[in-house]
């Protein structure tokens, strides 16, 4: 038996070998945090691995040691300076190559019957606003939730979900995701409850009004910080806009398609300017629904979910809805191993534009109007929303030049208006 001196000494070496390992562990962990800050590279020293509450009231990251909200991506704003102060250039007139149909996307459905037909043009993917459905299909509805930045009411409405057994769509902000005490709440959506975490842009900016290299920065650091939060790497399938009908912005499409998307997510009704009466009176197989965290959504959620359960409907994600890919989530976290795509490729073509459109492409429009003397009121200036002084605009162009004033910039009337020998106003 060894003597009580060789005891000792063995436990001093022991205690000497933990400490070691504590020290290089505390060490580990703080280099992946500055990683973390600096670049988003890897997950932090407690990476996917958090223990999900068993209480969807209870799910709110309450640990001491989170860490400030964190701005994912710093030197991307250095890398992709080139790329970030490009500006929202006027369509190109000049004679450009055929731009080739783009590629099925990992998240396509494999019943077609299901997916939206795509609008008319180049780079165009799907515009989501409801599932095409027979009366012999299962009776499905999608909630889906805007804006979730406010851990406390997320808290409730997934509470509200659980107990109707609803499985929602949640469309928040890179900033939300990326904000102190929200991170665990949108792991235990995901990885406990099934919800899907979708797109709605990094900072919540109009993308219609951002440059080329602003726009695929906003919605790529998104796409990132949704990985980062899982633990993961996630595949998200749907992108919604800072408003519905920026769901026409062409741009927007090209870049999405790049990020492997289905397409843009629209929704059949919106809780806005309904009572929940009148809007469980809209209830029908395949719709979408809007919400978001406001208060007078809140009043309309619980009400309208409990009936929609009621008389039978299914309450899933969009991913079940239009039959997409609902595995969602990888095996691994690679976001270190990912470069944000350019806009480099993308050519602006001209497609119809209509009244109340709010896109990209608009600007040019408006730009080019006023140029020619057509839109001359200081109010009408360029903001990229097709209002009535820009429709009027159109209407005068399209008769000084012999066209059926519609009102609407056809295909056609943009060619005429971008050519050379243009005639102005008077």
């Amino acid at each position: 038996m060894p003597s009580r001196e060789k005891r000792a000494m063995r436990r001093r070496r022991g205690y000497g070998v933990l400490s070691a390992l504590i020290v290089i562990l505390m060490l580990v962990a703080a280099a992946l945090v500055v990683i973390l800050v600096n670049g988003g590279a890897q997950p932090d020293a407690q990476g996917g691995n958090v223990a999900i509450r068993p209480d969807a009231t209870d799910f709110v990251d309450s640990r001491s040691a989170t860490p400030e909200p964190l701005v994912l991506g710093a030197d991307l704003q250095t890398a992709t300076a080139q790329v970030s102060q490009e500006s929202a250039e006027p369509l190109d007139t000049g004679d450009t190559e055929p731009v080739a149909e783009p590629e099925p996307t990992a998240a396509q459905s494999t019943d077609n019957r299901l997916i939206p037909e795509v609008l008319p043009g180049d780079y165009f993917l799907p515009i989501f606003d409801r599932a095409l459905r027979t009366p012999d299909d299962e009776m499905m509805i999608a909630i889906t939730v805007d804006d979730c930045n406010d851990p406390e009411v997320l808290s409730q409405i997934v509470g509200i979900a659980q107990r109707y057994d609803a499985k929602l769509t949640l469309f928040p902000t890179g900033e939300a995701l990326m904000t102190e005490g929200m991170g665990e709440g949108f792991r235990t959506c995901v990885l406990r409850y099934g919800y899907e975490l979708e797109n709605h842009s990094y900072s919540h900016k109009k993308e219609y009004q951002l440059s080329n290299g602003e726009l695929a920065l906003q919605l790529w650091k998104q796409s990132i910080a949704a990985s980062y939060v899982v633990g993961k790497d996630y595949e998200q399938h749907f992108y919604r806009p800072y408003y519905d009908n920026s769901k026409y912005d062409q741009r927007t499409h090209f870049f999405i398609n790049k990020l492997g998307y289905a397409g843009v997510a629209s929704y059949t009704y919106s809780y806005k300017g309904m009572t929940a009466e009148q809007l469980i009176d809209t209830l029908e197989n395949g719709n979408i629904y809007q919400f978001d965290m406001t208060e007078k959504s809140m009043e309309v959620f619980e009400t309208f979910i409990q009936e929609a359960s009621r008389k039978g409907y299914k309450l899933v994600t969009m991913n079940k809805l239009f039959g997409l890919n609902e595995d969602v989530v990888g095996d691994k976290l690679t976001i270190d191993q990912q470069t944000l795509p350019t806009m480099d490729d993308y050519v602006s073509t001209y497609y119809d534009l209509k009244l109340n459109y709010r896109t990209n492409a608009v600007y040019s429009l408006q730009a080019r109007l006023a140029e020619l003397g057509y839109l001359t009121d200081e109010a009408a200036k360029p903001d990229g929303l097709y209002g009535a002084n820009t429709s009027i605009a159109v209407s005068a162009f399209q008769a000084k030049i012999g066209e059926a004033a519609t009102g609407n910039a056809s295909v056609n009337t943009q060619e005429r208006l971008f050519a050379l020998n243009a005639p102005l106003a008077g």
